[in-house]
């Protein structure tokens, strides 16, 4: 019988974007990047779509920035000066961060697509080396997709219910009501036309927009921390005699050339010059990562400590369960947003490093030949110098960045509880 994968493999291969990109969906590392990807692709953002992008760009830019104008006009005049900050940043958080990545996604496009590339094309597949180390990445794929579809169906049930909240009620009112649109909205049809263009600009573009980002940035890092997975097994096989097979599993791989051979005993020389290639290609793939992404980490640390820090203090003054769930809701994202950012930053911080105990672990004292103790010993030296993703040099992306975040947040809740009695 075929397995549950096999099915879901068989019936996605119907849809065009997904039969295109069958070798990643097929390979247990590299499927989580679709996470990241689908988003983009029903948000007519995908960085290969460049005449769609453009069109939708400009769109999605003019339509927020007109509502979010509105949005703190009322805030403005409907509050105190406190109340008023806490408001516009708490309801406008999403909004802002839906322009702001947006904007990142459309000025970098060809960036985001060479990175697409060079995981697809370039990365070694999940089954390069073993399968415990197969199966291994394939556990924490399968983790990582239910966390991300978690992460995305519970947003969007609740968001949807939100906007149906009228039709369930059989009123006749606005799910946003904070909007530069008319006053007269209650005929048809009128309303049905405001009511959809509010359900596309609130519901849809930012759960795909801003999910998509984020997505693509948390799987990326996972299959980087897959790539290290497998280099870490590689070179635990350098001494141990099977060094000749592994070498022809990887030579069939795209990308990977044939080292230079003195003779027969270099088969473990020839094992390191490709794994140490290939690390040398990793590092410089994750300094680009870190490029691309870097206006969107630092964007994401003052979007998350100015929602955590407003949904906190409006928490505090709701006086309705509805209003109080809401604002939950959206605290909780925000501190969800930054939790995953620090989290596979920070793993793959740690696998980087792990590369290390590999190279300790292998069996280089059976090989007899010094030079391949001086190989791994330089592996070791490097591997000491763990990778960070981080902001402009300002701050890491770590658990430490995370916790320092809060801290910061409710400090900054506390001085504005107080400015404000």
């Amino acid at each position: 019988m075929k397995s549950l994968r096999h099915r879901l493999l068989s019936f996605l291969a119907r849809f065009e974007f997904f039969n295109s990109r069958m070798d990643m969906l097929k390979d247990k590392g590299k499927c989580v990047i679709f996470a990241g990807e689908l988003p983009l692709k029903l948000a007519k953002l995908h960085p290969a779509d460049r005449g769609a992008s453009s069109i939708m760009y400009f769109l999605i830019i003019m339509v927020l920035v007109t509502i979010h104008v509105g949005l703190m006009y009322a805030c403005l005049l409907e509050n105190s000066r406190v109340d008023a900050i806490a408001n516009i940043l708490g309801l406008s958080n999403g909004g802002m961060q839906t322009i702001f990545k947006a904007t990142a996604i459309f000025y970098q496009r060809k960036e985001f697509t060479k990175i697409l590339k060079t995981m697809r094309y370039s990365f070694w597949p999940a089954d390069a080396v073993d399968s415990a180390t197969e199966e291994q990445i394939w556990t924490n794929s399968k983790k990582l997709l239910l966390l991300l579809s978690t992460q995305y169906v519970v947003p969007a049930l609740y968001l949807i219910y939100i906007m149906i909240g009228p039709i369930l009620k059989g009123s006749r009112y606005l799910p946003c009501a904070y909007c530069l649109l008319p006053n007269q909205t209650d005929e048809s049809p009128i309303f049905e036309m405001v009511y959809a263009f509010q359900v596309i600009t609130t519901v849809f573009l930012p759960l795909h927009i801003i999910g998509g980002n984020d997505n693509l940035y948390v799987t990326s890092c996972s299959i980087c921390s897959a790539q290290f997975r497998l280099l870490r097994a590689a070179i635990r096989v350098v001494g141990s005699g099977h060094e000749g097979e592994l070498i022809e599993r990887l030579l069939r791989l795209p990308g990977v050339e044939t080292p230079p051979s003195r003779g027969r005993s270099d088969k473990a020389k020839i094992l390191l010059v490709i794994c140490i290639k290939h690390h040398q290609n990793l590092l410089r793939f994750i300094d680009t990562l870190n490029r691309v992404f870097e206006n969107g980490i630092f964007g994401q640390f003052v979007f998350s400590l100015a929602g955590i820090w407003a949904n906190c203090y409006t928490l505090t003054i709701q006086t309705t369960i509805k209003g109080s769930v809401t604002t939950l809701a959206i605290y909780g994202s925000c501190l969800l947003q930054l939790l995953l950012f620090c989290a596979f930053s920070d793993d793959l911080s740690h696998l980087s490093a792990d590369l290390a105990n590999g190279a300790y672990e292998s069996m280089w004292y059976q090989n007899g030949d010094p030079d391949v103790g001086r190989c791994l010993a330089l592996v070791i030296l490097r591997s000491q110098k763990a990778v960070c993703m981080n902001a402009y040099g300002l701050f890491e992306l770590n658990h430490v960045s995370f916790m320092a975040v809060i801290r910061f947040s409710f400090s900054l809740y506390t001085f504005m509880s107080q400015v404000a009695t």
